[in-house]
């Protein structure tokens, strides 16, 4: 299994928007066979510049495992991650094994 660690940028919304978000998230890259192995919230932080009007962000950062047999899982999580208007910004790392 590859390890993948990604974080998310989600627009201040009240807290309850933030957690259905995160919980989009979640069954958008676990339906693709990755399981979740680390959320990490980091809370509020003010962004180094503004990103759709945006001068602030809720940060959430995801570790996961993706089966190697799983063909493209990594372009169908980054396409379906594309949709959530709510997220500002995200990024996906492939972490390598020391």
């Amino acid at each position: 299994m590859q390890e993948y660690e990604a974080i998310f940028i989600i627009k201040i919304n009240n807290e309850e928007k933030i957690k259905a978000i995160k919980r989009k998230i979640d069954e958008m890259i676990t339906s693709e066979g990755a399981k979740i192995t680390k959320r990490i919230d980091t809370g509020v932080k003010k962004l180094a510049y503004k990103i759709n009007k945006e001068t602030e962000g809720y940060y959430y950062l995801l570790v996961f495992k993706i089966n190697y047999k799983e063909t493209r899982a990594e372009e169908k999580i980054a396409t379906k991650l594309n949709t959530i208007d709510e997220v500002i910004k995200y990024i996906v790392i492939k972490r390598e094994k020391i």
